[in-house]
């Protein structure tokens, strides 16, 4: 029992040992002083006893230093402990003395700070003897050229649609053309016809509609083919009107009783393909038999010759010299097929990413590896730099704009003068209802403090919310936003960032701008 005892007063000597040791983390930098721009490593090293889970920092910004790279862990055995060691590459882009600010580790749930430390950072010299000085230019309006991405969005589906329209519609000529092939004359191919559409049960199935459209093309191609009126393109009253008058000119034993017939049929065709009539069953199979009736009927009635006129037999002629409707149909779909055949030779030959540049504009990393503008905006002077020069909105004297909400970057700088007193948790909300006021919804936030490398304190404000895809659409993408307020006496700023959510380089490209945001003083 003793035994017992002492073995676990050990265990537990032991325990509050290790509990109580201190877990001391290491900071170090290659050099206390580096030319602007230059990397600096700094190096965080820690012991600690197996099995102690620790977690490094990982951030963009450590105090006024970029983090350009963060290394692997390394990880050394020393007898019954680990030690860690953990590697990053910074850099600062403007020169003074600045401050590697404490770093925490995080070992077995408990926090650690490293000691902070002290870097110069020297500025590039310029020989002002040898160097000739030029004076500072003005600034002038740069021509904008004008962005064809729309049109080439637009292409896309309008030829798709096209290709689609005009594949239906090569089908149905090269079909009508082989039921054409297969009859002797008009009232055979009509008879056939309808005694197919009985066939397909489309009245029976709910399709009362489709079953009329077909009911009165099939007695309108009859009596254009039988006898020249034109059938197809007139409305009821015009087409009842012409065949009445070709039964007066060519005599024709047609009664009354079966135009009034014909009207009627017809007229019930309209309505229901028009106005959403719903015949009763009877009603459809009488149309039907009625149809059958009447085209035999002026069948029977057509004189036997017909004679054919110099002027009907010059125009056959010319009909039959031109290029038909079908050859146009196939010549236009060849077209559309050598297009995007082309496309896809410039996407196997350059790639998906040329391609989504041409359609989608511009990718966050065709971006961030482009070219960059440091500009100075408004009064009191705000610079950043960005991918183009912002614009001036028409709007407000004070707003500067880069693309727009719908777009995959969108870029506000407000920077005003104010006799009142700022309120930035205000301004804020302000800011938020301006983007709900262009669409967003489902807006999410959340906010800290912000300080510059100037010195200059202010709001963070970031998150997410839904915005339309374009203007009048219904279909939502989520982004991702970040914004910076600041207030000077006399003075209120703004700095917003929009971008495209779970895109590694859009995340680059906004801290990119948000750190390059110089302010000047109020004097």
């Amino acid at each position: 029992m003793n035994k017992k005892l002492l073995c676990s007063f050990w265990i537990l000597l032991v325990t509050l040992s290790v509990s109580a040791q201190k877990l001391a983390v290491e900071a170090k930098v290659d050099s206390s002083a580096i030319k602007i721009g230059a990397q600096l490593n700094l190096v965080l090293k820690t012991k600690v006893p197996k099995k102690f889970k620790v977690i490094f920092p990982e951030a963009n910004q450590f105090g006024a230093f970029e983090v350009l790279e963060s290394y692997p862990t390394d990880t050394i055995k020393k007898s019954d402990a680990y030690e860690l060691v953990k590697r990053y590459g910074l850099t600062k882009f403007d020169s003074g003395k600045y401050v590697v600010p404490r770093l925490s580790v995080i070992i077995n749930d408990q926090v650690h700070f490293s000691d902070s430390i002290s870097v110069t950072v020297a500025d590039v010299v310029v020989d002002t003897l040898k160097q000739k000085m030029y004076d500072i230019r003005p600034i002038i309006d740069a021509e904008k050229s004008f962005s064809w991405q729309w049109l080439w969005w637009l292409l896309v589906p309008v030829t798709l649609g096209l290709f689609y329209y005009l594949f239906k519609k090569y089908r149905s000529i090269a079909n009508k053309e082989e039921v054409e092939e297969h009859f002797a004359t008009p009232i055979e191919k009509a008879v056939t016809l309808l005694s197919r559409l009985e066939e397909k049960e489309l009245w029976q199935k709910g399709a009362v509609k489709d079953y009329y459209i077909e009911l009165t093309e099939i007695t309108r191609t009859y009596l254009e083919e039988a006898l020249r009126v034109h059938a197809m393109e007139s409305t009821t009253s015009e087409l009842i009107e012409e065949l009445r008058t070709q039964i007066v000119d060519k005599k024709m034993s047609v009664s009354a009783e079966v135009m009034h017939h014909l009207e009627k049929v017809l007229k019930n065709a309209d309505l229901v393909k028009f106005a959403k009539s719903k015949p009763l069953d009877f009603e459809i199979t009488s149309d039907r038999n009625q149809i059958e009736k009447i085209i035999t009927t002026i069948n029977q009635a057509i004189p036997e010759e017909v004679v054919v006129t110099p002027e009907q037999q010059q125009q056959t002629e010319k009909q039959k010299k031109k290029i038909t409707k079908k050859q146009w149909i196939g010549i236009a779909i060849a077209s559309l097929i050598l297009v995007y055949a082309g496309m896809g030779y410039l996407v196997f030959d350059k790639g998906l990413g040329f391609m989504s540049e041409i359609f989608g504009g511009k990718s966050a990393k065709s971006v961030l590896e482009g070219e960059w503008y440091l500009s100075e905006y408004g009064n009191p002077s705000l610079k950043l730099t960005a991918p183009d020069v912002l614009t001036r909105t028409s709007k407000s004297k004070s707003t500067f704009t880069y693309g727009d909400l719908s777009e995959n970057l969108y870029i506000l700088v407000d920077t005003r003068p104010t006799t009142e007193k700022v309120d930035l948790e205000l301004e804020l909300n302000k800011a938020l209802k301006r983007i709900e006021s262009k669409g967003a919804h489902s807006i999410l936030v959340d906010q800290d403090d912000y300080q510059t490398t100037e010195g200059f304190t202010g709001k963070k404000a970031f998150g997410s919310f839904s915005m339309p895809i374009a203007i009048g659409e219904e279909e939502y993408k989520r982004v991702r936003y970040e914004m910076l307020l600041f207030a000077q006496e006399g003075a209120v700023q703004q700095v917003m960032v929009v971008y495209r959510d779970q895109d590694e380089y859009a995340e680059k490209v906004k801290q990119k701008i948000i750190n390059s945001v110089e302010l000047k003083k109020v004097h």
